[in-house]
């Protein structure tokens, strides 16, 4: 997606995410058509597209690191449900407070790594390892105060309603907002 929306830019086009998103996974089947198949594959769209569609709706009415993490869950829970029919009620949170500390430790790192390769003195990466300890150790925290809820049965049907009535209700919102614009 990164490599498409540098060429657009390259090219002078306004990018639309949307296009770009479904252009990656048409390049990305074509290449491996059993792709779909990959769990990882299906949520990573699913979660791409969420943050595409809601995200600018929902940064509206709250901070727009919520709005992602939001998007994100809103579009992937129905799938998780179907999978395994639990899903977690603290993710949103925790994933926004998560995210500020993964942006922090990525940062810190490569500045330690440029930092060691320069001068190749080990010591230079313990505050990192120690970071990456204490990071560990906080995972495990919240992972075992999370609140899992269970839903049996979800079925494809389920999956296929939960879709509809989220597209249906952000839609509604979404046009909602533009009448409201207009008078």
């Amino acid at each position: 997606m990164i490599m498409l929306a540098m060429l657009a830019q390259i090219l002078k086009k306004h990018p639309n995410s949307i296009n770009i998103l479904i252009a990656t996974f048409i390049f990305m089947t074509a290449d491996n058509a059993y792709i779909v198949y990959d769990i990882g594959f299906i949520l990573s769209v699913v979660c791409t597209f969420g943050i595409t569609v809601l995200t600018p709706i929902l940064k509206q009415k709250i901070d727009e690191k919520i709005a992602v993490n939001l998007s994100a869950y809103i579009f992937t829970m129905p799938i998780i449900l179907y999978l395994s029919g639990y899903i977690s009620i603290f993710s949103v949170l925790t994933n926004a407070f998560i995210s500020y500390l993964v942006a922090f430790i990525t940062i810190f790192s490569l500045i330690t790594f440029t930092l060691f390769s320069i001068a190749n003195y080990k010591f230079i990466l313990y505050p990192v390892l120690f970071l990456g300890h204490i990071f560990i150790k906080l995972l495990y925290i919240l992972k075992t105060i999370n609140f899992n809820l269970y839903v049996p049965n979800f079925s494809i049907y389920m999956l296929i309603i939960s879709y509809v009535i989220i597209l249906i209700y952000f839609n509604l919102i979404k046009t909602t907002n533009k009448l409201k614009e207009k008078y």
